[in-house]
């Protein structure tokens, strides 16, 4: 998972117009989702940003993001792909905002992610990738398999037999 999901938690709880009950049940829920990542053993990657405060501005590169760029982290060229693949995804029906920085944080995040998994609940979302990977619009992301939930499961109960 991305590092970005833990700034989006602070976002959803900083919302000026929650109340403190909405903000109560945030948290509760938030705490839910990292324990459920902590028992998965889930890699925190980082998310490419390295334009400080560009989210502020409307300039050529409207996805930065702040947190100070989550601690400053300078990403030398894969900013630039990082941008580039990010707008591609952000093409893709299916592909929300939170999507496409969770697959931009496993392509060019630091460190490295090891793995070339990626599983996702929603099957539409792999649908899409699937897609413009065959039609040769997101080669950076061919080494990666690409599946949903289902299709895994539907894997691991055929390997049972």
């Amino acid at each position: 998972m991305s590092d970005i999901t833990k700034v989006e938690m602070l976002h959803g709880c900083e919302k000026p117009n929650s109340s403190a009950e909405q903000v109560a049940l945030y948290k509760e829920k938030d705490e839910s989702k990292l324990k459920i990542a902590e028992e998965m053993r889930v890699i925190w990657l980082n998310y490419p940003a390295s334009r400080l405060d560009e989210h502020l501005e409307t300039g050529k590169y409207p996805f930065g993001y702040s947190r100070m760029d989550l601690t400053m982290r300078h990403m030398d060229t894969n900013w630039e792909k990082a941008y580039d693949l990010e707008g591609k995804l952000l093409h893709i029906n299916g592909v929300s905002q939170g999507d496409a920085k969770q697959i931009v944080s496993m392509a060019y995040g630091i460190p490295q992610f090891e793995g070339k998994v990626f599983l996702a609940e929603d099957k539409p979302l792999i649908d899409g990738i699937k897609e413009e990977i065959r039609q040769r619009k997101l080669n950076q992301l061919t080494e990666y398999f690409w599946g949903s939930v289902q299709d895994f499961l539907a894997t691991f109960e055929y390997s049972l037999r």
